[in-house]
């Protein structure tokens, strides 16, 4: 049966611009895809029409059906039903995507309360083994800060934690590394890799990257200009591109780790010959955060601190209204942050710090 199935999806602005335009592929439970594009291509519009988030204006026609629910006509209350349950999505910038107002723990808390129906110390234990499952320490610390007092990997980690909480089918990652360095981004993907893994999770993994998706994805669909251009097997991408666009971006992947590979640097990305074999048994790992054994590599380079609540964000996936501040996209079901509760529905203190 198929999880995810997008029939001639489009996309169009209130001036009747197309934005994306007949959009077809289908997800598969345990399947790892990969959207490919450059800024502007439909990808990330794609990913919220697939999850009924449409911004005002924009107006999706076609067929989206996620786990059975059409989230392009269902009523809110059934598309409302399958956010969290069956799809979650973990976002580019999680500084934006997490409630600046709202501690990290009290934020994975939501969706556990919500679909789980944990409360007091079993929700408390929930927590902490969310927080440690992405490899993340001391976490009664990390639960009680805001976002604004942990690092660029921790917030992602915590956004990555709330996706997956309660396990979800299919987890949508839209760019979830790109504000991340280059160390911290190989981190994180090989922490999604091995988590989809484990959990038997169907990925979508959205991205500009041609070697970020060669290490994660299975099949890619290439998009420019709001439609695909070509698909198949991310082996077959790399080794035989058919569209000019697809063969633009091999071969500028190619450039850039020779260029890198003269200087006497390693490769940014994997080897883009041996795409789609990189899955957590065989990807060669870069640091130890996913065998439980001790860092021993240089300290992080996105420590820095904003201290200022961000204003905007990205849009609830619940459909609720805001309850103070910039509520996360996979904070499924998190009450008001005045509510009483657990351990991690108060407030949390702020003990913040970084990794």
């Amino acid at each position: 049966m198929t999880l995810l199935a997008v029939e001639n999806l489009s996309v169009r602005d209130q001036a009747g611009k197309a934005l994306v335009e007949d959009v077809s592929f289908a997800v598969a439970p345990g399947d790892r895809t990969g959207l490919i594009g450059e800024s502007g291509s439909g990808k990330s519009l794609t990913a919220l029409a697939v999850t009924g988030l449409l911004p005002p204006g924009l107006t999706a026609t076609g067929e989206v059906l996620l786990d059975g629910v059409d989230m392009i006509r269902a009523p809110e209350r059934r598309r409302t039903g399958v956010r969290g349950r069956v799809a979650s999505v973990v976002f580019q910038e999680p500084l934006t995507a997490l409630d600046p107002l709202m501690p990290a723990g009290r934020q994975i808390a939501g969706p556990l309360r919500r679909f789980g129906g944990l409360k007091s110390a079993a929700l408390d234990q929930a927590v902490r083994a969310a927080l440690e499952e992405v490899r993340l320490t001391d976490t009664d610390r990390i639960a009680r800060a805001y976002p604004h007092q942990l690092s660029g990997g921790q917030r992602q980690r915590v956004a990555i934690a709330m996706a997956l909480a309660c396990r979800p089918r299919l987890l949508i990652a839209d760019e979830p590394t790109t504000a991340l360095d280059v160390t911290v981004q190989a981190e994180i993907l090989d922490l999604l890799d091995r988590l989809v893994e484990v959990h038997g999770t169907a990925l979508l993994f959205i991205t500009h990257d041609l070697p970020v998706v060669a290490r994660v994805a299975r099949q890619a669909h290439v998009l420019r200009a709001g439609r695909i251009v070509e698909s198949g097997p991310i082996t077959s991408l790399i080794a035989r591109p058919a569209n000019p666009y697809t063969r633009t971006l091999v071969d500028s992947a190619r450039r850039f780790d020779a260029a890198l590979t003269g200087a006497g640097r390693p490769s940014q990305g994997p080897d883009l010959e041996g795409a789609g074999h990189s899955s957590h048994h065989d990807a060669p790992r870069t640091d130890d955060s996913l065998s439980g054994a001790p860092r021993t590599d240089a300290p992080r380079t996105d420590d820095s601190l904003s201290g200022a609540p961000r204003t905007g964000g990205a849009p609830r996936t619940d459909g609720a209204p805001r309850t103070g501040g910039d509520s996360s996209v996979n904070d499924l079901g998190a009450d008001d942050p005045r509510s009483g509760g657990g351990h991690f529905e108060g407030d949390g203190g702020g003990g913040g710090g970084r990794e």
